[in-house]
């Protein structure tokens, strides 16, 4: 009898070996089936970070755009050229992207007495170009003019002005 243990024994042990070497098989599957995984987990990680980036870079473009469309810069820059002790000098820049032609300078009506064109007559300015004018600085002169720019585009389309209050 003990005969007949032994060989149950020896069954339950050789059935354990092979659950263990079954269940050994089956854990190393997982592992390589758990790194290929994760291996594509990263790649997928990797590829939505790069176009997240991508979107928010076009989501800035966008915004910059749609800025710049709803605050054009202004046609003409006034620039000091001298400080406002004495009678200051005055750059008005051409702004745009074009030539334009008879341009002039104009002080409006409460500003008439205090702001000298350095012309009178309209002359073409190139893009970046300027205008010049002087700002009387008196002891009755306001603080404050307002001077309008008159121009036409030199396409020959409609003539346009911009006003300018300046310190």
């Amino acid at each position: 009898m003990t005969g007949w243990i032994d060989f149950g024994l020896l069954i339950v042990t050789i059935a354990a070996v092979v659950v263990s070497i079954w269940q050994a098989a089956i854990a190393r599957k997982a592992r390589i089936d758990a790194q290929a995984a994760s291996a594509l987990a990263g790649n997928h990680e990797a590829a939505a970070l790069k176009a997240a980036e991508r979107s928010a870079a076009a989501l800035e473009r966008q915004a910059a755009i749609a800025e710049a469309t709803a605050n054009p810069p202004d046609p003409w820059l006034f620039e000091p050229e001298s400080d406002a002790s004495m009678d200051q000098r005055w750059r008005v820049i051409n702004n745009m992207r074009e030539d334009v032609v008879d341009a002039f300078l104009a002080p409006s009506v409460d500003s008439e007495d205090w702001i000298m064109p350095d012309g009178n007559s309209a002359v073409h300015v190139a893009s970046r170009g300027s205008l010049g004018f002087t700002f009387l600085h008196r002891l009755s002169s306001p603080t404050r003019a307002t001077v309008l720019v008159h121009w036409t585009p030199a396409d020959g389309t409609e003539r346009r002005q911009f006003i300018k209050s300046i310190p």
